[in-house]
């Protein structure tokens, strides 16, 4: 989880924002929440579980989650929606999301 959120902060240049300013503790913020959806989706026994941890902790697909993080403004709605919160990259094999 750690290592998909620097994934996802590794695309920006956090120094330049400034130490604990608003920018930079939003995109922070945002990068950990969507590392946490990844956590929560493949949180379980690896031995019934098929986790992609190279996918999940590849550049390309830290760059779909950074695509999804708006500079200026939190996600209040819409991400808990899989279909809105799923990076394209990730794989299709995983299970369906709830009706």
């Amino acid at each position: 989880m750690l290592l998909s959120a620097l994934n996802i902060l590794g695309g920006y240049d956090l120094a330049k924002l400034g130490d604990r300013t608003p920018a930079s503790m939003h995109l922070i913020v945002e990068a950990y929440r969507r590392a946490y959806m990844d956590r929560s989706d493949y949180l379980g026994d690896p031995d019934y579980n098929t986790i992609p941890a190279a996918e999940l902790t590849s550049k390309k697909y830290a760059a779909a989650w950074r695509a999804s993080i708006l500079p200026d403004a939190g996600h209040a709605l819409g991400l808990a929606d899989p279909s809105r919160r799923i990076p394209a990259t990730r794989s299709q094999n995983r299970r369906p999301p709830a009706p």
